[in-house]
């Protein structure tokens, strides 16, 4: 691997002579103007073992790098660690056949591969990662050989990772996690989850249909999992359908489940809203903010099958918060959404919103604009399915 230094234009043009000898990874001369975001990096992963970094160039134009992963794998998730003294922070990305890359450095130039402690690793899809603080953290893959889920932990910020045993097997794929505080839910085919106590190793499989879901949740799939109010609520989206097309229920999709009580599932009234907005998308990607300028205003973006894209604001002074669609440049009905953030830069007061999917796609909106500007991010024309932006200012 090759370590390029963007901060001397000399270095750099050096090693980038010495990228395209000994790697190939390729740096590109197009710039991209997206000077209204903080000068801290966008990391984009994809199929064909596609990552790129866009790193700021002089405060107002943004260069996306290719990094050279040297694997074709599917990368599918990204998970981020941010704080002090570490300048971008650590980002860790996971995909199939067993693939876990981190930067290596505070460039986020540098790439390496991590250590996973079962010696079938290759066989494994890694569907999602998420850290409990910056150190500890879970990943979940799917065994193609055993035909099981697995978890694996790491307690050095995903250096390395080990098996994490589970009291009860899951034999079905699981796509999403998330964590809040010592319970980390896992959820994916058939509407299948299961709930794990992170302190003792124990864990509880169940389906949605066979849970007091109102309606009841009788097929789909769940592919996100947003933990909001703090961990109190997860909130599961996906394919998920119920029992009958009731008009009084505004979304197809979420359902929330209390922390406290996994097991006892009920619609949460946020993103599924009381203004009727019916949404018939299949929901590849969420995400949550709580606070924008020092306000309690829950914002959540949200994309998938058909194009779809859209965020919703919630604040005491919106009476009756709606879901506001985005549009973006040659929107098409065979889009598919499969990754978006939010970013709010405390200093300058930018929000952000970010989508990422087939063809290349790759989206951003900002301060709440509901037309988002599309970006080529250096040719690429494959699926991006992950996108996140570092928290230097958060």
């Amino acid at each position: 691997m090759v370590k390029k230094n963007y901060q001397s234009l000399c270095f750099f043009a050096f090693l980038m002579l010495l990228s395209v000898v000994s790697n190939g990874c390729k740096k590109k001369e197009e710039t991209t103007d997206l000077s209204y975001l903080s000068d801290s990096p966008v990391v984009l992963a994809g199929d064909d073992g596609f990552l790129a970094v866009l790193l700021p160039n002089g405060g107002t134009k943004w260069t996306p790098t290719v990094i050279n992963t040297n694997t074709k794998a599917s990368l599918k998730k990204i998970a981020y660690l941010y704080y002090p003294g570490n300048d971008y922070g650590k980002f860790v990305v996971v995909g199939d056949s067993g693939v876990i890359l981190y930067n290596a450095d505070k460039s986020c130039l540098l790439w390496e591969k991590a250590w996973i402690q079962n010696p079938n690793a290759k066989n494994f899809t890694f569907y999602s990662v998420k850290f409990l603080n910056r150190t500890d953290g879970l990943a979940v893959a799917w065994d193609n050989m055993d035909r099981v889920t697995r978890i694996f932990e790491t307690e050095d910020g995903g250096l390395t990772w080990n098996d994490y045993p589970l009291s009860t097997p899951i034999t079905v794929p699981m796509y999403a996690m998330n964590t809040a505080d010592t319970v980390a839910v896992v959820a994916g085919q058939g509407g299948t989850y299961s709930r794990i106590n992170i302190v003792n190793n124990t864990n509880v499989v169940t389906t949605l249909a066979n849970t007091n879901t109102t309606p009841v949740v009788t097929e789909g799939n769940i592919y996100v999992i947003d933990a909001i109010d703090n961990g109190v609520y997860f909130l599961f989206l996906g394919s998920l359908r119920p029992v009958s097309n009731d008009t009084t229920y505004a979304w197809t999709n979420p359902v929330a489940i209390a922390s406290s009580s996994i097991g006892v599932p009920l619609y949460n009234g946020r993103f599924p809203n009381t203004v009727p907005q019916k949404i018939t998308a299949d929901i590849y990607a969420a995400t949550t903010t709580s606070y924008v300028n020092g306000v309690a205003d829950s914002i959540y973006l949200a994309g998938g099958t058909n194009g779809f894209l859209a965020f919703k604001e919630e604040n005491p002074s919106i009476a009756n918060p709606t879901i506001q669609p985005i549009t973006y440049p040659n929107q098409s009905p065979n889009d598919t959404i499969f990754g978006v953030d939010i970013a709010y830069n405390q200093v300058t007061g930018n929000l952000v919103f970010f989508g990422c999917g087939t063809g290349g796609l790759f989206v951003v909106s900002a301060n709440r604009a509901t037309t988002a500007l599309r970006y080529s991010v250096a040719g690429y024309t494959g699926t991006i399915r992950s996108v996140f932006k570092g928290r230097t200012n958060n």
